[in-house]
């Protein structure tokens, strides 16, 4: 995750395998709210945010019934298009084009609605 210094992403992951381990009668923590675990951890500037805490949140926003599947398929999303990415598409091809068009896009979009969310009474 970039943003999230080693030593703080290496508390997250140990964080998510204890959970997943000391658990075992609930579900594994889905590779979503680890992820959004540790964009709330990279995105606190006070490095105050702990590993517990940044989970339990990211459980807590992934499970709110307004927000949390849409939250949860941009979170998937992400990292699949990570995933696969370019690689899959060939320079200069119309495809790679049009996947970055519409990235730009969706970073332009949810950057105004964290706007209008954060300025929301």
């Amino acid at each position: 995750m970039p943003g999230l210094p080693p030593d703080r992403r290496q508390r997250l992951l140990d964080q998510v395998e204890q959970t997943n381990r000391l658990t075992p009668d609930r579900r594994e923590i889905p590779t979503a709210v680890a992820r959004c675990a540790a964009v709330l951890m990279a995105m606190d500037d006070g490095h105050r945010l702990s590993a517990p805490t940044a989970v339990a949140q990211a459980e807590a926003l992934m499970a709110n019934p307004a927000a949390g599947e849409a939250l949860v398929q941009v979170f998937e999303g992400a990292a699949e298009l990570a995933r696969v990415g370019a690689a899959c598409l060939g320079p200069g091809s119309v495809h790679r084009v049009g996947l970055v068009r519409a990235l730009r896009f969706l970073a332009a979009e949810l950057q105004r609605v964290a706007a209008e969310t954060e300025g929301a009474p």
